[in-house]
């Protein structure tokens, strides 16, 4: 569950819009996690 609603359908959406491209979708998913750990949101040990 979500901490803040507000923020729950913008990370349906960006799973649902992923899930339309799977070859694709590691790749962005690594390419997200990488931007994570660059702005410091998390650590890649804590993930």
């Amino acid at each position: 569950m979500a901490s803040d609603q507000t923020e729950f359908p913008k990370v349906l959406t960006i799973y649902l819009e992923l899930s339309q491209y799977p070859i694709l979708a590691s790749k962005v998913r690594e390419h997200m996690r990488q931007e994570l750990f660059k702005r410091g949101v998390i650590t890649p040990e804590a993930f």
